[in-house]
């Protein structure tokens, strides 16, 4: 074959080539970004927190990011005016829960509840949000069973769902709210545990 005829065949299908690859850079999709697939990370989870007193505060975004944990009890109705911890209440066979009662923009409303084989002995605690400020406050305290809550006598409490419970504190008989002693009466809260985030 002539070097001439092979020359223009060359030149021929690189135009050709060349004219391909500009309609589809032209014509065809452009190269896809990949897309972010990480998300963006929130608060860090903070365990091991707690309020030793019948107040307190913490920074918070949400009402959201509190979670109660544990609790001390204190008071001469809960354990012969010695504080207890809620892991010395489980090893004595007593259940240990919290139960939100109610729930709003700025506030939540909790009920700590010990379970003895006889009563459920109750304490109310509020966390109230205001700016980036979230506070604590013991409130309100009562009990159900043996007499209490409108029930009979010899009738033990055996409410563990948060609607027993609820149903519970709405009928439960007041008692003193224990605040600044072991040896005050009724029922308190003498430390809170919670987290934050988690």
């Amino acid at each position: 074959m002539d070097e001439k005829l092979i020359g223009v065949i060359v030149l021929m299908m690189c135009c050709i080539g060349s004219s391909a690859f500009s309609a589809m850079s032209m014509g065809g999709e452009e190269p896809k970004t990949p897309e972010d697939t990480t998300k963006a990370e929130g608060p860090p989870c903070v365990k091991d927190k707690s309020f030793t007193g019948q107040t307190g505060s913490f920074e918070c975004e949400s009402l959201d990011a509190f979670k109660p944990e544990s609790a001390t009890w204190w008071g001469s109705w809960i354990n012969n005016s010695v504080p207890i911890s809620s892991e010395e209440a489980k090893t004595a066979g007593q259940t240990h829960t919290f139960h939100e009662l109610s729930s709003s923009a700025n506030e939540k409303k909790y009920i700590a509840m010990r379970k003895t084989s006889q009563h459920c002995k109750m304490v109310q605690f509020d966390i109230t949000k205001e700016g980036n400020k979230c506070s604590y406050k013991i409130n309100n305290a009562g009990y159900a069973g043996y007499g209490g809550g409108g029930m009979g006598a010899q009738e033990a409490c055996t409410a563990t769902t948060d609607a027993e419970v609820l149903a519970k504190w709405n009928a439960k008989t007041p008692v003193d709210t224990a605040r600044n002693a072991a040896t005050d009466t009724g029922y308190g809260l003498k430390s809170l545990g919670y987290s934050l985030n988690c």
